[in-house]
């Protein structure tokens, strides 16, 4: 876990359904806590987190290449990615080491 003091989630960069393209539904899941969202994650769905921590930065912008995304003060970030499968027994993170 990270605290969102020292390192906040970057609100930008979402997760999405894994399929036959780069991005499939659901699309835009969020990586920070957004109590309006109100979906619930269907049992066999394979789904990416994929989420930004930053010291300072709490969102990020696209360059002009369509696929860099940074802080605007260009502070130190990190991006990783998980990819996970939703089971009867809770997830299921294929992508951990």
């Amino acid at each position: 876990m990270v605290r969102d003091d020292l390192c906040p989630v970057a609100l930008r960069d979402e997760g999405d359904g894994v399929g036959l393209s780069l991005h499939n539904d659901p699309a835009e899941i969020p990586t920070w806590r957004e109590p309006r969202d109100l979906r619930t994650i269907p049992e066999g769905l394979v789904f990416t987190i994929e989420p930004f921590l930053s010291l300072g930065g709490d969102w990020v912008e696209e360059l002009d290449d369509g696929w860099t995304l940074r802080p605007p003060a260009r502070q130190p970030t990190v991006q990783y990615e998980h990819t996970l499968v939703a089971t009867r027994s809770g997830p299921m993170i294929l992508t951990l080491a």
